[in-house]
């Protein structure tokens, strides 16, 4: 087997989230973000809280309620802003920090754009590739050539990959889920975390 680089993983992936509902959209890039949270909060404690997103749980409680059908899609473009507004610059913090605190906002922000009547428009599939960016930074040197033991049966990354065609074929046959089902998914979504134990 050849190295392939993490877009080719991800973009099998990415042409199958049209199919889902916007309920199942925001359920699968909010368990996500619940599952790369810890990074946004181990960056706050690591940099002596010179960035903090305090806005990120409240999107993705907001992303909750409407994936379960609790809320209907609101107008959320101010706490887009902040959300946005809250992650550090690439050259202000260093690699892998960067690229792991960019890797969870875009999944706290794709969450969130899934459950906005005002922002659903701007939806793009490609972000689930950062769903699987930090693990991939974390156990390759380069993600753009991630080698064959990477992507063997079983491997950690290959669990992830896994994991996110699962959430996709199970939500794709339903228009959200409930509260059991989103707990299921929330936590097997731990193992895109890179520091997760799975």
């Amino acid at each position: 087997m050849n190295s392939v680089d993490l877009g080719e993983v991800s973009r099998p992936l990415e042409e199958q989230l049209p199919q889902l509902s916007w309920r199942a959209r925001s359920a699968l890039f909010g368990v996500c973000g619940y599952a790369l949270l810890p990074i946004l909060r181990e960056v706050e404690v690591r940099f002596s809280r010179r960035w903090t997103f305090p806005d990120a749980e409240i999107a993705l409680s907001a992303s909750r309620e409407f994936a379960v059908g609790a809320a209907p899609a609101r107008i959320n473009q101010d706490l887009r802003d902040r959300v946005l507004n809250s992650v550090p610059n690439g050259h202000d913090l260093d690699s892998p920090w960067s690229t792991y605190t960019l890797d969870a906002s875009v999944c706290v922000d794709a969450a969130l754009v899934a459950a906005s009547a005002d922002l659903q428009g701007s939806f793009d599939p490609s972000w689930l590739y950062y769903a699987l960016e930090s693990l991939a930074v974390t156990l390759s040197p380069n993600i753009y050539e991630l080698a064959p033991d990477l992507l063997a049966e079983g491997s950690r990354f290959i669990l992830a990959v896994n994991f996110l065609g699962d959430a996709i074929s199970e939500l794709s046959s339903s228009d959200g889920v409930d509260d059991e089902a989103y707990g299921d998914l929330l936590r097997r979504a731990a193992v895109i975390n890179p520091f997760s134990e799975v």
